[in-house]
């Protein structure tokens, strides 16, 4: 029942962890750390993310390149996942979003080495709670609840992002 819950509010609100500001584009960069609820292997990883406001609406869509290193008893596993993204700004300090992600470059092999991949889709629901620092310059904390559709997992993960207004 979660599943198809978090999949149809994924669909409907795709997110970006843009923050609320006056400008329409934002890049951010992200650390996040997180577990893996399924396995209880924690991971972290950073992403550069591209938003964009929709004009004279509180929603905005963005584009996302994440890496993460998920840890395991035996091994790292290293992905590179590409996302798009949906967001909704609530108000001033809050907003939400969802967005869906494909995973294509991982070193799950015997050398270790990064290879193109047909990795799995994943999907996720987010809060975040935005710091604003200058006009200019914007911190935010995001929460994630994810799940990967591939490999019906859940993680939960926190976000530190940077945003870069213009």
């Amino acid at each position: 029942m979660i599943k198809k819950i978090l999949l149809l509010i994924s669909f409907i609100v795709l997110t970006t962890i843009t923050s609320a500001q006056e400008k329409y584009n934002a890049f951010s960069f992200s650390m996040s750390r997180g577990v893996n609820m399924t396995n209880e292997n924690p991971f972290y990883g950073f992403s550069i993310d591209y938003s964009r406001s929709i004009k004279n609406t509180r929603f905005s869509t963005g584009f996302a390149l994440m890496w993460d290193e998920e840890k395991d008893k035996n091994r790292y596993l290293q992905n590179l996942t590409f996302a798009c993204t949906v967001g909704y700004k609530i108000n001033e300090k809050w907003s939400i979003g969802s967005g869906i992600a494909k995973g294509f470059m991982n070193n799950e092999n015997e050398r270790q080495e990064y290879q193109f991949v047909n990795g799995d889709w994943s999907t996720g629901l987010s809060a975040t709670y935005t710091l604003k620092i200058t006009p200019k310059h914007v911190i935010s904390i995001t929460s994630s609840l994810e799940y990967n559709i591939t490999q019906h997992e859940y993680s939960l993960s926190f976000d530190l992002n940077y945003t870069l207004p213009w």
